[in-house]
């Protein structure tokens, strides 16, 4: 069927709140409720155009604005339009719960875009667990603030020695240092774990460039890019999902192609995606 956000065919879920739209197309609510609808089923484009209806209805609405956020952040990676979302929702008085979620989030879209000043303002009021800990260190190392960024990385380790996010930082900042083996040994230990983590692959074979290993640099860089092959393959099989809200085996196809690029928890959210559409037809 044809609606304002676009033609779309063949899907059940979207029936009822479109049909509650199309009754009372001013209560904010109807559009919300599509807008999730829609980020359900991985028809991102459907879903913004929502929202933004919702937040003309309904300015005070956090809810629309983080949900926003959270899709400009995630599945586009514009990190600036995402920030303009973040803010937006913050000045709605959210609850105490969810502030957190969206300073986290925004401070994330600042340090992409390498504004570690701001990031820190944000995470002022934002209690101190693992990834909190790691994005000030992060931002603190970034700033040249070192011992700062050391003490709080070393919290992080002993609280979550494992994490990725951790790990990752820690063989940053080694490789800063000059401890190219040290940084080395890290990132083949995560990559063991996950082997197409891409981001971890580079920075590897910038890792052995540093060392002057040659051979195991080029080996790597032949592995980044076979992965960023799937992972272009990833990217247009992804917005053409966007297009086409009612068709399930594309978002199996995206379950299976995350899962082979270690993306665990977005090939659940394709594949969740997919039932959820399946089961409302």
């Amino acid at each position: 069927r044809h609606t304002r956000y676009g033609t779309v065919t063949g899907v059940q879920t979207c029936a009822l709140p479109i049909l509650l739209i199309e009754e009372d197309s001013t209560d904010p609510e109807n559009h919300r409720n599509l807008a999730t609808v829609y980020h359900n089923l991985g028809a991102m484009d459907f879903a913004l155009a929502a929202l933004q209806e919702t937040e003309r209805l309904d300015p005070t609405d956090h809810r629309a604005f983080r949900l926003a956020g959270l899709i400009l952040n995630a599945d586009y990676a514009n990190y600036t339009e995402a920030i303009g979302q973040y803010r937006q929702a913050l000045e709605k008085s959210p609850p105490e719960e969810v502030e957190r979620a969206i300073r986290t989030e925004l401070a994330q879209c600042l340090i992409e875009q390498r504004d570690y000043t701001a990031a820190l303002e944000v995470l002022e009021l934002v209690a101190e667990a693992v990834p909190v800990l790691v994005m000030r260190s992060e931002c603190l190392w970034s700033m040249g603030e070192l011992d700062q960024a050391k003490q709080l990385l070393a919290r992080a380790e002993a609280d979550r020695p494992d994490s990725v996010r951790v790990r990752l930082l820690r063989a940053r900042m080694l490789l800063d240092e000059g401890d190219r083996q040290g940084a080395i040994t890290i990132y083949e230990e995560l990559l063991a774990r996950e082997p197409h983590d891409f981001q971890t692959r580079y920075q590897l074979a910038l890792a052995y460039q540093a060392a002057g290993d040659n051979d195991a640099y080029e080996r790597e860089l032949a592995r980044y890019r076979q992965s960023e092959v799937k992972r272009s393959a990833l990217f247009d099989m992804y917005r053409e999902a966007m297009q086409r809200p009612a068709d399930f085996e594309i978002r199996d196809r995206l379950a299976t192609l995350c899962e082979e690029l270690g993306q665990r928890e977005l090939a659940e959210t394709w594949r969740k995606a997919a039932q959820i559409g399946r089961a409302h037809v």
